[in-house]
């Protein structure tokens, strides 16, 4: 090879690099700016349904809300009752906490008995607040959990739960 055809040759490979950079990039910016728009547009589309609601309709809603997350509150308070009412607070380990829509907080817990053996346990936190134990209040207990609980909807609470014990 000469001197003369390096250049051209690098000419040539740089060009194709160049093209095949361009194929590859375009694309992508392409579906990247469509994907943008997108959510732009779903963005606007809520912001609008949003300013059509009238305030009362928003009012109405906001009220909802904080009465959900009332409930919300009562059945984590009430599982860091459960657990402070335990021979051993510290030895109790919550499985998992969920929050039905009915407002039922149904409770899966391990604790310590008086005797140091580690045993499972269940509880039910009613909407009005009451606390159901399984151990406790085994015939009442029985017929909310199985009418609330063992129902695969609901809302999982269990690290909220945990970080506020």
């Amino acid at each position: 090879m000469t001197d003369k055809t390096q250049p051209k040759q690098a000419r040539k490979y740089s060009k194709w690099w160049w093209a095949l950079g361009a194929a590859v990039i375009i694309p992508i910016s392409l579906v990247n700016h469509e994907r943008d728009k997108d959510a732009k547009e779903e963005r606007l589309a809520k912001e609008a349904v949003e300013a059509a609601k009238s305030p009362e309709l928003r009012a109405k809603e906001k009220a909802e809300k904080d009465k959900v997350n009332a409930k919300k509150a009562l059945i984590v308070v009430q599982t860091v009752a459960l657990k402070n009412s335990m021979k051993d607070p510290q030895a109790f380990v919550l499985n998992s906490l969920k929050a039905t829509p009915s407002g039922h907080g149904c409770i899966d817990y391990r604790a310590k008995n008086s005797f140091g053996a580690v045993f499972p346990g269940s509880a039910v936190v009613l909407p009005t607040g009451k606390l159901l134990v399984q151990e406790r209040d085994n015939n009442a207990f029985v017929s909310v959990w199985n009418n609330f609980c063992t129902k695969a909807d609901g809302e999982d609470l269990t690290k909220f739960a945990i970080k506020q014990m």
